[in-house]
């Protein structure tokens, strides 16, 4: 069967003489290209669940042949170039517990060497956050930041940690908002109870100020370095790290839990005008969505529902569309669809004015607003969006009983 042959190993003639190791190291890079092309497009080639399973089971096993040979390379060749490299590879392409063998082998060996950049690239760090090796790459950062020689290498570690506390932050948060449910997220992220508690040392106040403090630092000291999305993908610019660190504050000053809600102010999809501080008085739900956005049309049937049942209540949910091309065709699918709450249009791109001003690169996003339009909550769904809304409009009630 073509799933048995897909990882098999590649046979390769001995050399008389070990290979020099950034001829290894290439070498590695060129087997996990091969890898991850037979990943893509194994499956298509198999007609039943159960050997599609295998395949993954074998692609998995593959996998961590490829993350071993890299540290494998790290320790047999400690000071040379390609070490750094194979570690730094592991960081931010690898999995627990692969990675934490490579961050403690960088924060104990390679901590001021300037070939770190990979691994403080913004994927890199996305994909460990809420990890159970989180706190070793904060480690990591805080080091580089403080004693690595290389300016731009010190100036991403210091954004990079800004990040990773401000999505700290919203973690924690949304741990303290609702505690059974994302604790079980977490926990399939790998967190236990002792990396849990480790999470609540912390207030999301405490981190969100330190994150406040990096992100001004770096628009001090390392305005014009280049923000590197993810090693090898040129294609992305994601501008200066100036740009990314007023982005970040701007999220903190503006668009935290606990903030008043910016103004949004256009026209819906029918063309009629449209403003956000008109609805101040009820709770309000904002969603950004798209109809080319399979996740944001997914949340369509419960956001009927949710209107439905609060159709009597100071409650409204209002949409902004972006990404859509054709005007005519969003108002097809929203009658088709029964969205029947309004949505501004903010044209035909995913960076139009609003979602640019609300910092919306993930689509569906989604805020929870009081009826004083300051922000309660961001990006739950299904049943915690229930109820937070349901949460508000009792303190609605209660305020309203008490002050007739």
């Amino acid at each position: 069967m073509l799933w048995l042959l897909a990882f098999a190993p590649t046979l390769a003639v001995q050399d008389e003489e070990p290979r020099a190791p950034r001829e290894q190291f290439e070498t590695l890079l060129e087997d996990w290209k091969s890898f991850v092309a037979e990943l893509r497009a194994g499956p298509a080639e198999l007609e039943s669940d159960e050997a599609r399973q295998r395949f993954y089971q074998e692609g998995k096993k593959r996998e961590r042949e490829l993350y071993a040979r890299a540290l494998g390379l790290a320790s047999d060749h400690p000071h040379d170039t390609a070490a750094v490299d194979a570690l730094v590879w592991v960081v931010y392409q690898g999995q627990p517990p692969e990675r934490e063998t490579a961050l403690k082998r960088i924060i104990g060996d390679h901590i001021r060497n300037p070939r770190l950049k990979p691994a403080l690239s913004d994927v890199s760090m996305r994909r460990v956050n809420m990890n159970q090796d989180s706190p070793l790459y904060e480690s990591m950062l805080r080091s580089v930041m403080e004693t690595n020689p290389d300016r731009e290498t010190q100036g991403l570690a210091c954004f990079r940690l800004g990040q990773l506390l401000r999505l700290r932050a919203d973690a924690l948060q949304r741990l303290e908002q609702f505690p059974t449910y994302y604790r079980r997220v977490y926990e399939r992220y790998g967190l236990g109870p002792e990396e849990m508690q480790q999470l609540r040392l912390r207030t999301p106040e405490d981190l969100n100020m330190e994150a406040e403090k990096l992100f001004e630092r770096t628009i001090k000291e390392f305005p014009h370095v280049e923000d590197l999305f993810y090693p090898g993908r040129d294609d992305v610019s994601l501008g200066t790290l100036e740009d990314g660190a007023r982005k970040e504050l701007y999220e903190l000053r503006h668009l935290a839990v606990g903030r008043v809600a910016p103004e949004v102010e256009g026209e819906d999809v029918d063309g009629r005008p449209m403003k956000l501080s008109d609805h101040r008085g009820k709770v309000s739900v904002i969603v950004f969505w798209g109809t080319w956005c399979g996740p944001c049309m997914q949340e369509v049937p419960h956001e009927r529902s949710l209107v439905e049942r609060l159709k009597d209540e100071p409650f409204v949910l209002l949409g902004v569309n972006g990404g859509d091309e054709d005007r005519e065709r969003v108002k097809q699918v929203m009658q088709a669809e029964g969205i029947s709450w309004r949505s501004w249009w903010d044209g035909k791109t995913q960076d139009g004015p609003i979602a640019t001003r609300w910092n919306v690169d993930v689509w569906p996003t989604l805020y929870v607003l009081d009826p004083a339009g300051v922000i309660r909550y961001k990006d739950i769904r299904g049943e915690q969006l229930d109820v937070a809304v349901d949460t508000l409009l009792k303190e609605m009630e209660a305020g309203a009983a008490t002050h007739p």
